[in-house]
C-alpha cells in the first residue's frame, strides 16, 4: 500500500471507457432462460482479445467495469493504431456473439447493440492500494463521461467514440499516404460533472 507522505508517481496516459450498449437487457434476456454462461464466456473471449491485441501495441487493460473495461494506452499512440484496435475489439464482440450462440438465444434483440468508448489523455496519479495498482485523475471522470455521452450516437448497430480535443491532439498523425480508418467529425457534448456541466467540443469516430 502506498504509504503515508509517499511521493506520487505521475503517468501521463490516453484513457478509453469501453461499454457494451444495452447489456443490462441482453443479461436480463439471457438470464431469464438460464443462458448466462454464454455471456460471462463472451466477456471471456473480450477480455483475451483485449489482453493479446492490446499487448503488441502498448495499450494495458486496467480495471474490469461490469460491462465494460478501462484501458490505458500511451498519449501519443498513432491514431490509426488505436482507431484499428477499436475496431477489431468490435470485430471480436461481432464474432463472439454468434460463437457464444448469444444471437440465437436472444428473444429480443435490444437497440442499440454494439460497442461505446470514450477517450481522454493527461496526467494520472499512480498509486497502490490493498496490494492492486490504482489511477486517480481526471483524464478518467472524463473518458467516462465520454463514453456516457458517446450513447447518444448509437446506431441501431455499430460503434462510436468520443475522443477529448487533448487526446487526439496528442496522438501522432498517420504516417504519410495512409488512409485514416473510419471517420472524425468534430461534435459539441455536455458533460454532466465535468468543466460545471458544460458543453465541450471532442471529436467522434465511428467505423464507415
Amino acid at each position: 500500500m502506498t504509504r503515508r507522505n509517499e511521493k506520487p508517481e505521475i503517468v501521463r496516459k490516453l484513457v478509453i471507457f469501453s461499454d457494451i450498449c444495452s447489456s443490462t437487457a441482453l443479461v436480463e434476456d439471457l438470464k431469464a432462460t438460464d443462458n448466462l454462461s454464454n455471456w460471462l464466456n463472451l466477456l471471456i473471449r473480450l477480455k483475451q482479445d483485449l489482453i493479446s491485441e492490446g499487448k503488441n501495441i502498448g495499450i494495458d487493460m486496467y480495471k474490469f467495469v461490469g460491462d465494460g473495461w478501462i484501458l490505458l494506452a500511451p498519449y501519443d499512440i498513432d491514431r490509426n493504431t488505436l482507431f484499428e484496435f477499436l475496431y477489431d475489439f468490435f470485430c471480436c464482440f461481432e464474432i463472439g456473439l454468434d460463437g457464444e450462440n448469444i444471437n440465437e438465444l436472444l428473444s429480443r434483440r435490444p437497440k442499440p447493440m454494439g460497442l461505446t468508448f470514450g477517450s481522454d489523455s493527461g496526467d494520472l496519479i499512480k498509486l497502490e492500494m490493498n496490494e492492486q495498482v490504482e489511477y486517480v485523475g481526471r483524464p478518467l471522470n472524463v473518458a467516462a463521461r465520454l463514453q456516457g455521452a458517446a450513447k447518444q450516437f448509437c446506431e441501431p448497430y455499430g460503434a462510436v467514440a468520443l475522443l477529448s480535443k487533448s487526446a487526439l491532439a496528442q496522438m501522432r498523425e498517420n504516417p504519410p499516404g495512409e488512409d485514416m480508418r473510419g471517420i472524425l467529425k468534430q461534435v459539441t457534448v455536455p458533460l454532466k460533472h465535468v468543466s460545471g456541466g458544460q458543453e465541450i467540443d471532442c471529436w467522434r469516430w465511428e467505423w464507415a
